[in-house]
Order: structure tokens, then sequence, then C-alpha cells
């Protein structure tokens, strides 16, 4: 809603003055967690600080969310484990701010701040998340960030139905040199490139793993990404691109939502 002062003033609405109230999250709360869309589909949060989940650019969809929080159908991506442990099982509060144009999460656990921003550029079939990891003690600290992935992927041109389409049974494949995993249908043409960047520690089919060792006061950051397509070539091309240029594409994001805004 535009405000009565903007009104006033004849000033035009923008993401920044659409920015929602911090709503923080409680493990067990009832909380239905904002989205974002670019007009050719849509990605929502999930319940953690960096995961995705209903990835949906048609005609090409990840399913909808399952009971096995990492079962075989592609419902989140990008899950965060910190120490070997699903973050989200630790009870820590998590904060989520919407705007158009991006999402963003806070959550403070056992000495370490953790912030994600989460985007949607247009033109793109995909998402780009950053994770901030920052050590607020006053000791060094190590610590090892997983980010887990799954497929599901699909293409599906006739009528989808109140339920978002998926494959159970994608064929995965790591691509070393270019910090991705590429989930390819089956039963379709489709594919899910998920890529990071920096280069991690090690990658499986089941996702990315990173140590880091920081410093009091010192942070990282790993930006990673799920992008649809026809073709695993196509979907790898424009996930590598977001996550070596995440500042761009949220930057390109905030701009056209200003512009459709005015």
């Amino acid at each position: 809603m535009i405000s009565s002062g903007e009104a006033a003033n004849g000033t035009m609405p923008s993401c920044e003055s659409l920015t929602s109230v911090a709503m923080p999250h409680r493990f067990d709360d009832l909380f239905n967690p904002p989205a974002l869309t670019n007009s050719l589909g849509c990605v929502q949060a999930a319940l953690d600080l960096t995961a995705i989940r209903s990835v949906a650019f048609p005609p090409f969809a990840q399913g909808e969310i399952s009971v096995d929080v990492l079962g075989s159908r592609g419902d989140l991506n990008g899950v965060l484990f910190v120490d070997g442990v699903y973050f989200t099982s630790m009870r820590e509060p998590i904060t989520f701010v919407w705007r158009p144009d991006r999402i963003e999460r806070r959550a403070l656990s056992r000495g370490i701040r953790f912030s994600s921003t989460t985007v949607v550029p247009a033109g793109r079939t995909g998402a780009a998340v950053r994770l901030r990891i920052e050590n607020v003690t006053h000791e060094r600290r190590k610590i090892e960030i997983s980010l887990k992935t799954q497929g599901g992927v699909t293409k599906k041109t006739q009528a989808w139905g109140s339920v978002s389409p998926g494959e159970s049974d994608n064929r995965a494949t790591v691509v070393e040199e270019k910090c991705a995993i590429v989930f390819e249908a089956q039963h379709s043409k489709a594919a899910s490139a998920q890529a990071v960047w920096p280069k991690p520690r090690a990658i499986s089919r089941s996702g990315f793993v990173y140590d880091l060792e920081l410093a009091p006061g010192e942070s990282k950051e790993i930006a990673f990404s799920d992008v649809l397509g026809e073709t695993g070539e196509t979907a790898i091309a424009g996930a590598v691109e977001l996550v070596r240029n995440f500042e761009s594409a949220a930057t390109i994001a905030q701009r056209e939502w200003d512009d459709t805004l005015r």
C-alpha cells in the first residue's frame, strides 16, 4: 500500500518503501514464508536461512513440498547444515524481511551471525541466494557449512492443476569445474542447475560443503543458485552467471521492480 505521506508528497512507491516489518519465525510457529516473482515464475523461501522451495517457471517446475525434508523430490534446495546439523532443527529464531525484489533472512547461533538475501532477477528462470557468515565472538572459529540440494525438475505443457509438477527420479551430474550440480528429468525435457561460489571443499550429488575459519569480527559469503531450463547446458550457464555476479543480479531485480512500481 502507498502511505498517506507518499500520496500527499506525490512520491512513487519503491522496493525500499514497501519493505515489510521484520517477521521472526520460531520453531513450530505457524508461518507462511514470503515469496518472490519476476513475472516469469516464482520462488518461495523455506523455513530455513537459505533454502528455497516451490520453484516454478512454467513450463518448468520442481514440485511441491514433501513430507521428507530431504526426500527424492526437489521441493527444498540450498538447505543449510552447520557442522553437520540441520540449522532449522537448532530451533534458533529466523527473522524474515520481504521486499518486492528480495527476501532477507537472519539468525544468530553460537556466536555466529547468519544473514541471507534471496533474489529472482528479471528475465531469469531461477533464483540466487547469498549467505553471509560472521563471527561475532572474540575467538577464532572454525565452522562447516553445507548446502543440500535435490532435483525434482520437470517440464509440463498441459494444465498443472492445483499442484506444481515434478519428477522424483532426476539424473544428477556433478560438474566440478563449474562448482555445480545438474539435475535432468528422465520423462521430459527439463534440467535444474544448482551452482555455488566460491569453490567449495567438496561437491556431491547431495550438495556442497565449505570449511570456514573466521577471525573475530570476520565474515565470509557464499552464493547459491537454482536455475531451470530445457537443457543442462542452458541451465548451468545461467546458474553460474548468477552466483558469480550476485550483486549485479540483485541490482537488476531492484531496478526492474522500482521501474514497475513507477
